[in-house]
């Protein structure tokens, strides 16, 4: 088949349509810009860390506060070393330290209460609960393809020694590329294809919709291992982008039924972002 070129008229009606577009887009109100709202994802959103039995390797991920804050989620395969006698812990920052002590221990012990290997999902409780505030989540069913969206969590090629309190996340933002349908294998999660921009360590972390809610757990990219020619280097190979863009979160409901199984109190909401009302979410305390 062979299209015709579309006339001036036809042209530059597309020209507005797309202007059109764009301008709303880029008006669309975001409302994790309010400082209720992005003072909660910040308080909501923690480093979590797992430690091998021996001691020698130290993994690094995100998660996020739920419940009445004794529980955290996270991706299981950031706390996959507790498999193999590892200990799980997060990270907290001076004032959150026992007796308010800013030289007491910087982490708080965690214990996986709940697991799936196949939708890459933990549920950790907390050797003490934190004063920090629960995240609301919003399921599927509100969300869109274009609707803007914030990634929380702690990259690891962000860290630097003088980056400041490593206990305090790092957001971007972005669009809901598409989302996909449930999986036909049993057991496989409904996933959310995201252009915020996620790395290692973001693993765990929350995918927040315009209005603050959770609709994601950020779990992975499109990454390839390549070789190094870097003389300093020992020839690992090294994990790069596959392609630009290209994230995935799991879907919040995927998650809901392992809190009910286990009895932790949540808020789920179905209406559209700018449907959901004045912002839910207090001031955050320290």
């Amino acid at each position: 088949m062979i299209s015709r070129r579309p006339s001036s008229r036809t042209a530059a009606a597309l020209v507005l349509s797309l202007t059109a577009l764009s301008t709303l887009l880029a008006s669309t109100p975001l409302r994790s810009s309010d400082d209720a709202t992005r003072a909660h994802m910040d308080a909501a959103t923690l480093r979590v860390l797992c430690l091998s039995e021996d001691g020698t390797e130290l993994g690094t991920g995100s998660g996020f506060v739920i419940g009445d804050g004794r529980h955290v989620v996270t991706n299981w395969h950031v706390v996959d070393c507790t498999a193999a006698a590892g200990q799980a812990a997060v990270l907290i920052s001076a004032t959150e330290r026992d007796g308010r002590d800013p030289a007491g221990e910087p982490v708080v012990g965690v214990q996986v209460v709940s697991s799936d290997t196949n939708r890459d999902l933990a549920i950790l409780a907390l050797d003490r609960p934190l004063r920090r505030p629960a995240v609301t989540f919003a399921s599927a069913a509100s969300v869109r393809k274009l609707d803007p969206v914030v990634a929380y969590g702690f990259p690891c090629v962000a860290d630097r020694e003088d980056a400041g309190d490593l206990a305090d996340p790092s957001a971007t933002t972005g669009v809901v590329s598409r989302i996909d349908p449930a999986a036909p294998g049993a057991g496989l999660p409904r996933l959310i294809q995201l252009d915020a921009a996620i790395n290692p360590g973001n693993s765990g972390g929350p995918l927040f919709d315009a209005a603050g809610r959770v609709i994601g757990i950020n779990t992975m990219k499109a990454l390839t291992e390549v070789a190094t020619t870097d003389p300093d280097s020992d020839g690992t190979p090294v994990r790069v982008p596959l392609g630009e863009g290209i994230g995935w979160a799991v879907v919040s409901d995927e998650l809901l039924p392992y809190l009910d199984r286990l009895g932790i109190p949540y808020r789920v909401e179905s209406t559209r972002p700018e449907a959901a009302g004045p912002c839910p979410y207090p001031a955050a305390s320290g």
